[in-house]
């Protein structure tokens, strides 16, 4: 096979070809390409075995694990984002999990990925992913800007949450969104204030802690919301749902998309790098939640249909 990745013109001539096929110099090169052998001398019964035995129970690599022996700028670019991250304190504490095993590697390819193909429902495929490794071009440098100008948010987040004691439970799922959603905002030119964002960010992921506490959602958070508590309630079930299980499906992440933009809306956030439509059906969204008996999740998935479309 001529075509195996990493492609390479000289061995892409050889494609097809058997050993006798091959032109004198490459059959030279193969002879004489040298394999280093290792002999066991003074071993006793069992042990040669024990030993190709345990050399073959190898621990498996993670997907963002095996993209990282991937040279290349895509991987410079990760790698830059995430030790800014570090630097910055944008860990567990706000993220809800930790880098263990390049996870935050894995969380920035994704939402570069989406932010370079300009649409949140790409398919988050690894096969996606490495081919975008093995495409060795950088991010462009709106992409990249606003991935630090978000780590830059998600740190004051955390410096905020740390002085308030808020718990907010975040998970891989509910950052990704986050953070695609603010440097969404960042390319767009949207001027961020930092008080809206702050309320859109901690009113949703507080009234989401205590949903799935079942404990009474503060009186602040109901005002700051100001739908139908029940309806609030319901909404922040399918948010925990969506960000717990099938967590990288396109429609889980479009429906939390939702959700977050929804409580934008509720910071008084200029929505416009959103289409028309979109910001209309959030309108529309917040109306019909006034109403106690009304079908919250059909109504979510039903907007889900056509957001972003």
């Amino acid at each position: 096979d001529g075509f195996i990745e990493p492609k390479d013109d000289d061995i892409v001539e050889l494609h097809g070809k058997k050993f006798k096929d091959l032109n004198p110099d490459i059959q030279r090169k193969i002879e004489r390409f040298g394999i280093t052998i290792y002999e066991i001398t003074e071993y006793n019964q069992g042990e040669p075995s024990e030993l190709f035995y345990r050399l073959n129970q190898t621990v498996k690599l993670t997907s963002s694990e095996a993209r990282n022996a991937i040279f290349g700028d895509v991987r410079n670019d990760i790698s830059t984002f995430v030790s800014y991250m570090d630097e910055l304190g944008v860990d567990k504490s706000i993220l809800g999990f930790s880098n263990s095993r390049m996870a935050y590697n894995d969380l920035l390819s994704r939402v570069c990925l989406l932010l370079e193909k300009k649409s949140i429902r790409y398919q988050l495929s690894d096969a996606n992913l490495t081919n975008r490794y093995r495409n060795d071009t950088s991010f462009d440098s709106k992409i990249s800007i606003a991935i630090f100008n978000t780590i830059e948010i998600f740190s004051s987040f955390s410096s905020y949450l740390k002085s308030m004691e808020i718990n907010t439970n975040l998970t891989k799922a509910s950052s990704l969104n986050w953070i695609y959603l603010i440097a969404s905002m960042c390319i767009f030119g949207q001027d961020l204030n930092n008080k809206q964002i702050y309320n859109a960010f901690f009113n949703l992921e507080a009234a989401k802690a205590h949903v799935k506490a079942n404990e009474k959602i503060p009186s602040d958070i109901l005002l700051f919301f100001n739908i139908d508590e029940q309806c609030l309630r319901e909404l922040l079930m399918i948010y925990i749902e969506r960000s717990s299980s099938r967590v990288m499906s396109i429609g889980s992440i479009v429906i939390r998309d939702i959700i977050q933009n929804f409580s934008c809306l509720r910071a008084g956030i200029n929505l416009s790098y959103l289409e028309d439509k979109d910001t209309h059906s959030l309108d529309e969204l917040a109306d019909l939640m006034q109403d106690k008996n009304i079908d919250v999740k059909f109504l979510v998935e039903d907007l889900a249909e056509d957001w972003k479309e």
